[in-house]
């Protein structure tokens, strides 16, 4: 970008995250104190059941748990990671594992969790009751090492919701922690509501741009019509198809979707495998993921994943270059000292290889391929905020006010708008025309 291109990006992020932090985001208290009740009593269920297993300990120490798990109860050290001192880390992953033999395990990382969120809660709690108009103000930052924008104080860009995954043997614990949402506390005042966008497979979207890949590009430029036999291609969204008006989701179709794509190639190959589980295949090839990383991921042999691996990424000679690039300016930097990459707006990303052993440089080497995504991802977001702030603020319908909306978070591909009900559907459409017509990169 030349400078004044690059000031109009920054300056127009900066009034839109600034926007965000001035109006803040309606926290609702009662909600909280109805979900501390009741991971408080939960907690209080826990620790009781987890004395009377393995003694009285402070679970928070990982030294005095490892001492209690692996030394007094002589629990297996198998697969379990450990720190570069060689202690077992006593976390979350390494406590599911314990947790296929010994059920405890995972009541401790019930009680650990319900202690984390108890604490985030009381956050929102005080926050918000310190404040005059009842609102969470938090801190937006541009800068981060990933391209991203970050928040802070607190961080409303990551709210814990719906844990019950990390529960893999107590079906118990699952649905319990599924049913905890503490988004639910950020709701709207009487009158008005919350909307809710996000850009649809925004990274894999930029990937195809950033990396020129034709035949990912032509994925998501695909148009057709079910109604008039139409096909085409189209880099800007399409709303109504051009032949007979069908309009788009009754009848016009634009963009094919990647994952089933990719999951009908894995299941060539022999997986078996859903759309849900073809995510992952199509992440770990556009991230440059290893055969290991995806047979780990879908529970396949190592063999099978490298040839759904091959198949997907046969005719994507943009993505493999993409790759082998990356791959080469780490090959020269470890002789530099340091490698460099940036985004589709300029924005750059150094990583340090100095004195870095191999794993190091393979944490920096997927840092050097996420950044052009990423970080173009939380410019395109930003720039979409900013759109539909310069466009609401024309028809006089930015603030907090009567018929008035306001950006109120912005979480990577997502925006959230908080709007009087009497325009809510008025700025539901214009947030998807600023998300849709924000920039031009060459797919929709």
């Amino acid at each position: 970008l030349k400078m004044e291109e690059a000031w109009k990006l920054v300056s127009g992020s900066i009034f839109a995250y600034g926007d965000a932090e001035l109006y803040g985001v309606n926290w609702n208290p009662d909600t909280g104190d109805q979900i501390y009740y009741k991971l408080a009593q939960l907690r209080d269920a826990l620790d009781f059941e987890i004395e009377s297993e393995i003694g009285a300990i402070n679970i928070n120490s990982p030294a005095q748990l490892r001492n209690r798990l692996l030394n007094e109860l002589g629990m297996s050290k198998k697969n379990l990671s450990v720190t570069p001192s060689g202690d077992v880390q006593m976390n979350g992953a390494n406590l599911s594992i314990l947790a296929e033999k010994y059920p405890v395990a995972e009541l401790i990382v019930a009680a650990k969790t319900c202690t984390k969120l108890i604490g985030e809660l009381t956050k929102y709690n005080s926050m918000a009751l310190c404040n005059d108009d009842g609102r969470i103000h938090a801190t937006f930052w541009l800068d981060s090492n990933t391209g991203r924008c970050r928040c802070t104080n607190p961080n409303i860009q990551q709210v814990s919701n719906a844990l019950g995954s990390k529960f893999k043997h107590n079906k118990k614990m699952k649905a319990y922690f599924n049913d905890i949402l503490l988004r639910s506390g950020f709701d709207s005042t009487e009158g008005r509501s919350i909307i809710v966008r996000d850009f649809s497979a925004l990274e894999y979207r930029l990937a195809a741009a950033y990396s020129k890949d034709v035949k990912l590009t032509n994925i998501y430029n695909h148009v057709s019509c079910s109604e008039c036999g139409f096909k085409g291609s189209h880099h800007k969204v399409v709303s109504k198809c051009p032949k007979c008006g069908a309009k788009n989701g009754e009848g016009l179709t634009h963009g094919k979707d990647f994952h089933i794509i990719n999951r009908d190639i894995a299941n060539a190959e022999g997986a078996n495998i859903d759309r849900k589980k073809a995510k992952s295949v199509s992440f770990l090839c556009l991230y440059g993921g290893s055969a290991y990383a995806l047979a780990m991921t879908l529970g396949l042999k190592k063999d099978l994943a490298q040839k759904i691996i091959t198949a997907v990424l046969g005719d994507h000679a943009g993505l493999k270059r993409w790759h082998k690039s990356t791959e080469d300016k780490i090959t020269k930097g470890k002789k530099t000292g340091s490698a460099e990459t940036r985004d589709m707006f300029g924005r750059r990303r150094k990583v340090s290889l100095k004195g870095k052993d191999d794993k190091q440089v393979r944490h920096e080497s997927n840092a050097l391929l996420n950044f052009p995504t990423q970080s173009t991802g939380s410019s395109v977001t930003g720039s979409a905020a900013q759109m539909f702030r310069r466009e609401c603020m024309k028809r006089g319908i930015w603030g907090l006010g009567e018929g008035q909306c306001v950006t109120a978070n912005l979480v990577h591909d997502e925006i959230v708008v908080d709007s009087c009900d009497t325009i809510a559907e008025r700025a539901n459409d214009l947030l998807k025309y600023c998300m849709e017509n924000c920039v031009d990169l060459g797919v929709p």
